[in-house]
């Protein structure tokens, strides 16, 4: 096969990406004037229709609604302390993120044109120099806005720069002056000033002369750089890049003098971007460049992907393979053919372009989409084909059939996968030429295309020489003349394995299609384990295509949606860190299904659209990513905030009813790939634990419960780093009325005031019912017991004067004293005086002695009371009466000698009474009293009425005893 080179010479460069930000996107108008970055990290943009904040998402834009008196912006300085001066063609205005104007005017003079400024500079006493049409104006910030500025000069000013010394560099119509501090003013030394002014970072100033750009030290010239060395026309516009890049414009386009440099490279000029018409430079905290044109503002991503297309030397932009022979020169295959019948090239890179050669048919075989090709170690250049098996170039073919994969193992045997044989596995060893088909018998999956069961679809050797092949649903190990086969059905459900790649650390990464990424820690292991990676873990999607490492460690998987670099060990603790390259990073559109590392480090992506290269750098030391709060919403009202955001926000107290909050927040990043992701908690009335991170930047929490709430959310980068501090919002969500601590103060205070007068009350009403009590009991006694005295005593009386009249007198006197005994025992009951559960058992004991010991019987009665326990008259009633009934029982029927009481408070504070005599005793016949007398029944019924129980134990001839039992609760 004769490969024949024809280099195609086509102007231009590889392209870096460059994303335009129009008004489509929120710009007030596509003309930019001017880009600053502030002290925290947003973008400004000036413009001729208003002023545009950038927070990396979204522009938030002001105009005349806002205070702008002019939206025509012309210049923008941010102070050392932060302050945002605006200037424009209608004057000076100060922004004030917190006050009720947005913009703060600053008059200069009534002069004719003194309001159309054309720049604005600060020196190092923190005063404002303004250059306008009507000449050079200072003014003190730290005094009022009402004082008019100090003209220093009547002739119009274009351009100010202070330099490291504090000379203010003044540029004129075509002419250029220095003012030192003292005052004095000279004209710099420099032939034909062109507009381009810049005080670098070392203390020099650089000056766009007529035909050179001039580097002044101490005023005095140091450096001249012109046609020779690379500057096409006079520049206009200079600006310098944290990196030290000196970027220049000119009416030929962009260009860039590297630090030190002595060549000026030209910038931006190829078939697909062309930088143009550019008024202004600004670069974002993460080193991108931006360009304001008269077309809207362009970043410039820093150490982003660089693209090539057909004005690199690319014949087709199908990239089908890229590798490289033993030589290092990377190769890139371009197929045509699967698609539009074309050729496909063998494509050689440079270093700066590629040069193609179309791949020339050779017995008919021509190489498909997707082949892998690959220089061997006699630097023979072997090759797939659809039709024919695989060849080497200038030399043999081998096989049949349409061949997917080819590898040259550590031995220098190739192994290809086909769609011929049993399981499409084939080995060709170099050593001896003979060509090997392996079968189901060796431990190789069969080869079932109907059912999309297919042969090999990758190989890779691990550091011990075994070889990994990878298939659909299953993934093989051969070492030892074995397959250890591993088909998981579960694991391998989605598994199409196009790549693997085996990394500095020993490890195996197999891309898996849409099974997504698998990793084997240890390939030697006797049973391999494999992890996985997909989206869950941060990846952009879970279609894995190829897979690739950097000189860093760090893993660059191919995915549906762009390129993912993780950084697996960055952590420390297992987790991956995640960085997404998108078009927008330089990726051409369409999925990448190439990847490869040359031996410089540099990678390669190949996609069916293009090709783009890396150049992986160390990530530079940077900040965690700032974070804000940029909006707050109490039931979708806005509250008042910093339009910069604030870190630290006390927020409203919300009444109970109006419980809803909205928070916005947002992180600044301006890295490519970056992609920030937040984690927030809520502390004080719900769970405080951070959440897991994400890319929502605004929560809403509604129905919140009364309590002391604070939000903090952070902002976490690519490499872990998340914002420190992070943002916080205090606020409250009151109690309902009754719920507050006065409310609840005051109901206390009116419940102990209610019981303190229900109290007072229930004291009352006991004392004057105890003076009822007592008043009763006194009126029975003296009243009506001394009439039923006299009535006794009359009776006797007349029975001694009328002897015929002797019993029915006799029977009323009879009377009379018994209803005077029943009086003093009621009497005695409604007392207060006797409340006492002693005085009870005192009259107990009285009344048993005076009915038993006068009969001569035995009295044993005994008491176990607390002195003070106090029980109520209907309780002292009850219970007398039902003891009065026992001794009545015991002395008229039993026949007894002895008659022994028992009363007492038992644990749980029931009283408990025994009345026992040795008489004759009876046949007990119910429960109760049931089938006794009256007196039986009574003394149940008596007890039943105070919630206790009467028992009644006798046997004939072994006397009688009577329990009564009267639960705590009724003694109170």
């Amino acid at each position: 096969m004769a490969l024949a080179a024809v280099l195609t010479e086509v102007a231009g460069a590889a392209s870096l990406p460059i994303r335009l930000y129009t008004t489509a996107d929120g710009l007030p108008h596509n003309w930019i004037t001017s880009i600053r970055r502030d002290k925290t990290g947003y973008l400004w943009f000036g413009t001729r229709e208003g002023l545009a904040r950038f927070d990396g998402y979204s522009f938030t834009t002001y105009g005349r609604a806002e205070g702008l008196g002019s939206s025509d912006v012309t210049d923008l300085l941010v102070t050392r302390n932060g302050d945002i001066w605006v200037g424009t063609a209608g004057g000076l205005f100060r922004f004030e993120p917190k006050g009720p104007r947005r913009f703060i005017p600053w008059p200069l003079s009534k002069e004719a044109n003194a309001e159309r400024i054309g720049s604005l500079a600060e020196d190092r006493a923190g005063m404002i120099w303004i250059g306008a049409l009507s000449g050079l104006y200072r003014i003190d910030p730290r005094v009022s806005a009402l004082r008019a500025a100090e003209r220093i000069e009547s002739s119009a000013v274009h351009a100010l720069v202070v330099d490291r010394a504090d000379n203010l560099w003044i540029g004129g119509v075509g002419a250029l002056r220095v003012r030192s501090p003292d005052g004095r003013i000279a004209t710099a030394a420099v032939d034909g000033w062109s507009g381009g002014l810049l005080a670098a970072s070392d203390g020099s100033v650089w000056v766009g002369g007529k035909d050179s750009l001039v580097r002044l030290v101490s005023g005095k010239p140091e450096r001249r750089l012109g046609p020779a060395e690379g500057l096409r026309k006079r520049a206009s516009r200079l600006f310098e890049t944290s990196d030290g890049r000196i970027w220049i414009d000119s009416a030929a386009g962009m260009s860039q003098l590297e630090p030190g440099g002595s060549v000026i490279q030209p910038f931006g000029r190829t078939g697909k971007t062309v930088v143009e018409d550019v008024q202004t430079f600004g670069e974002d905290r993460d080193g991108n460049l931006w360009i304001g044109s008269t077309v809207g503002a362009m970043k410039v991503v820093r150490r982003a992907l660089t693209s090539y297309d057909q004005g690199d030397g690319l014949n087709d932009l199908r990239i089908a393979s890229i590798f490289e022979n033993h030589d290092g020169d990377v190769h890139v295959i371009t197929s045509g053919a699967t698609f539009n019948g074309g050729k496909p090239f063998l494509h050689l890179w440079d270093g700066e372009r590629f040069h193609s050669s179309p791949i020339e048919a050779q017995g008919g075989f021509t190489t498909g989409w997707n082949q892998i090709s690959f220089f061997d170690r006699a630097r023979a250049w072997w090759f797939g084909t659809v039709r024919g098996g695989f060849c080497r170039a200038q030399g043999p073919c081998y096989g049949s059939g349409a061949v997917g994969r080819l590898f040259e193992d550590s031995h220098g045997d190739v192994w290809a996968s086909s769609e011929t044989g049993e399981t499409g596995l084939i080995r060709l060893n170099r050593s001896t030429g003979e060509l090997k088909s392996f079968t189901v018998a060796d431990g190789v999956p069969r080869l079932v295309p109907e059912t999309g069961f297919r042969s090999a679809t990758a190989f890779r050797e691990d550091g011990s020489g075994a070889l990994w092949i990878g298939g659909t649903g299953w993934i093989a190990r051969y070492r030892g003349g074995r397959f250890d086969v591993y088909d998981d059905r579960e694991r391998f459900r989605n598994l199409y394995v196009v790549d693997f790649h085996l990394d500095r650390r020993g490890r195996m990464w197999i891309a898996g299609n849409l099974s997504g990424l698998l990793r084997v820690d240890d390939p030697r292991a006797e049973r391999p384990e494999f992890r996985s990676y997909g989206s869950r873990d941060g990846l952009s999607g879970d279609r894995v295509l190829c897979v690739t490492e950097d000189d860093f460690g760090r893993i660059y998987v191919c995915t549906g949606r762009g390129v993912d670099r993780l950084d697996p060990d960055a952590a420390g603790d297992g987790a991956v860190r995640v960085r997404h390259y998108t078009a927008a990073d330089g990726l051409p559109p369409g999925t990448v299904q190439e990847a490869f590392r040359d031996r410089r480090g540099r990678l390669w992506f190949g996609t069916i659209n293009g090709l783009s290269s890396l150049q992986p750098e160390p990530d530079p030391e940077r900040a965690p990513p700032p974070i804000f709060i940029s909006s707050l919403k109490v039931q979708g009202v806005r509250q008042p905030l910093s339009e910069l955001g604030e870190v630290e926000v006390v927020g409203p107290t919300l009444p109970s009813d109006r419980n809803q909050i909205e928070i916005g927040f947002v992180g600044l990043g301006f890295t490519a790939g970056e992609l920030l992701r937040y984690r927030f908690h809520l502390g004080g009335g719900a769970a405080s634990e951070w959440g897991e991170p994400s890319g929502q930047r605004v929560v809403d929490f509604a129905s919140l419960a009364p309590g002391q709430y604070r939000f903090e959310v952070q902002a976490i980068d690519s490499a872990g780093r998340s914002s420190d501090p992070p943002a916080r919002v205090r606020f409250t969500v009151l109690a309902p009325i009754w719920q507050r601590w006065w409310f609840l103060s005051g109901a206390g205070l009116a419940l102990v005031l209610a019981i303190h007068g229900a109290a007072q009350y229930r004291l009352r009403q006991a004392l004057a019912v105890e003076r009822v009590r007592i008043r009763l009991a006194t009126d029975l006694h003296d009243d009506v017991g001394a009439s039923l005295s006299q009535i006794a005593i009359l009776s006797e009386v007349v029975r001694h004067r009328i002897p015929e009249e002797g019993e029915a007198m006799e029977r009323i006197a009879q009377i009379a004293r018994e209803v005077t005994d029943s009086m003093s025992d009621i009497v005695w009951a409604i007392s207060p005086r006797h409340d006492r559960l002693v005085d009870l058992t005192r009259r107990m004991r009285e009344f048993a002695e005076e009915m038993l010991v006068s009969r001569d019987l035995v009295l044993d009665f005994q008491t176990a009371v607390l002195p003070g326990l106090r029980v109520g008259a209907q309780v002292r009633r009850e219970v007398y009466l039902i003891f009065k009934e026992c001794i009545h029982n015991a002395v008229r029927h039993s026949g007894c000698s002895r008659v022994t009481v028992r009363a007492g408070v038992e644990q749980d504070g029931a009283l408990a009474i025994s009345v026992a005599d040795d008489g004759r005793g009876f046949q007990v016949t119910g429960s109760g009293g049931e089938g006794q007398g009256n007196g039986m029944r009574n003394m149940a019924e008596r007890a039943k009425s105070l919630g206790g129980e009467c028992e009644v134990e006798s046997r004939p001839g072994e006397g009688t005893c009577i329990r009564v039992r009267i639960p705590a609760r009724a003694l109170r």
